[in-house]
């Protein structure tokens, strides 16, 4: 999985501006300071709006054993990038390695993939990109990695290319 786009091969391809999930309404891409309250974001977990600039955002691709503000992920969408959630208040070990597993490999081969843990989501998986979301609540490789496929690098993201 990973290295969309122009950027380079993988798993996955290109992207496309539409694609699997649902299309959330942008809320804006400007940038913060921290402590500053951002405007409110159009989902959970967000998939635009305001967020920090460089050095805090974007964050590291990969895998983040604690959650993540939007204010710093969301960064890594406008970049073209892909966030996959977890949410298990009564834990979910398989759940959580299987998703590990997916955003090593995409990340080993040049994907702009993080995972991290995601409360108030209402759903054990999430899958983010700028403006689209798909919610489930099983591990469904296919369409995550379908769902990747179309909008990792996608013309949809503001900086499909950066890194």
């Amino acid at each position: 999985m990973g290295g969309g786009g122009q950027s380079g091969g993988g798993l996955f391809g290109g992207g496309a501006p539409d694609g699997p999930g649902e299309r959330i309404d942008e809320a804006g891409r400007g940038h913060i300071s921290v402590g500053a309250a951002p405007d409110p974001y159009t989902s959970v977990p967000a998939t635009s709006g305001q967020h920090y600039a460089s050095p805090l955002a974007p964050v590291r691709w990969g895998v983040h054993n604690d959650a993540l503000e939007p204010e710093e992920y969301v960064h890594n969408l406008e970049h073209g990038g892909i966030a996959i959630f977890y949410d298990c208040p009564d834990g979910c070990d398989l759940i959580r390695q299987q998703l590990t597993d997916l955003v090593d490999e995409a990340v080993k081969n040049g994907g702009k993939v993080l995972l991290a843990p995601h409360s108030g989501t209402g759903a054990t998986v999430s899958v983010a990109a700028w403006t689209f979301i798909d919610q489930f609540d099983f591990f469904d490789e296919d369409r995550i990695r379908a769902f990747v496929n179309s909008h990792e690098s996608s013309e949809n993201a503001p900086e499909p290319f950066a890194r």
